[in-house]
C-alpha cells in the first residue's frame, strides 16, 4: 500500500475510536439522560 492510503486508513480508524469513546462517555455520564432530542424546526418551510 503507498503511504497516503495507509495515513489514511489510521485516521479513519482513530476517528472511529474516538467517536465510540466519546459516544460511550456521553452515555455512562449521562448527560441529558438519552439520544438528544431533534431540534424544533421553524414552520417557515411546511408551504412549500
Amino acid at each position: 500500500m503507498t503511504a497516503p492510503v495507509r495515513l489514511g486508513g489510521y485516521l479513519l480508524i482513530l476517528l472511529v475510536v474516538l467517536g465510540a469513546a466519546f459516544g460511550l462517555g456521553r452515555a455512562v455520564r449521562g448527560d441529558g439522560g438519552g439520544p438528544a432530542a431533534p431540534e424544533p424546526r421553524p414552520a417557515s418551510h411546511q408551504g412549500m
